[in-house]
């Protein structure tokens, strides 16, 4: 048995590429709001208000917006598996 399978899984991979997503953002952002986006406990939120006030395109939020709906779709089936 492998010790990091979960490496392989497409989840996981989604998950990098959303956080590689938010992280340019980030950068983009001023100073004082930096640590606003890591701060949050719902990211959906936290990048809708960005959208709201300009800080990202429509195309950016829904690329995020489509990531984070792969991934809580693939975590909601994971926990299906996991209970049997």
């Amino acid at each position: 048995m492998r010790k990091f399978r979960f490496l392989e899984w497409k989840v996981y991979k989604d998950a990098k590429e959303l956080f590689s997503l938010l992280l340019k953002i980030v950068k983009r952002l001023p100073r004082e709001y930096r640590f606003e986006l890591g701060s949050q406990n719902e990211v959906l939120s936290a990048v809708d208000v960005l959208k709201d006030n300009k800080f990202i395109t429509k195309k950016e939020f829904d690329k995020i917006f489509k990531k984070i709906d792969e991934i809580s779709n693939q975590l909601g089936g994971f926990k299906k598996v996991v209970r049997l």
